[in-house]
């Protein structure tokens, strides 16, 4: 679905932990490089599902679920809460590499124990 606003109308869009819960990330996408100036960039963060998932696979596996939930009924897995599919970096460069050029990745907290994916991108100019 088309947002009510002209092409090229922003400067800069966030996709803040969006794109897995929707049923066409692909579309998200597309209307984001429509709605971005030339030069313009794009923000796009999502989780590490397939880190998360094995971290909460070891701490149902050491019993240790009801600690670390509390009172949250914590899932055993992230598709089976919120998410409606699983988004990686290679899914999202591939999706934008003809109209965006990707400037930066940065996994947080650190990237050798990533949580969650912040990504660049820029619309390249005239």
């Amino acid at each position: 679905e088309n947002l009510p606003f002209g092409d090229s109308s922003f400067t800069k869009i966030v996709c803040s932990e969006t794109l897995e819960h929707v049923e066409k990330p692909e579309e998200v996408l597309r209307e984001a490089t429509r709605l971005i100036q030339p030069n313009g960039r794009i923000v796009i963060t999502l989780p590490n599902e397939t880190l998360i998932n094995k971290v909460k696979s070891l701490i149902i596996k050491l019993g240790l679920k009801k600690i670390f939930a509390g009172r949250y009924q914590m899932s055993d897995n992230m598709l089976q809460e919120w998410h409606l599919r699983e988004i990686d970096i290679s899914w999202i460069r591939n999706q934008l590499k003809d109209k965006m050029t990707h400037k930066q990745t940065q996994a947080i907290p650190t990237a050798y124990f990533a949580f969650h994916h912040i990504l660049c991108f820029e619309r390249p100019g005239h």
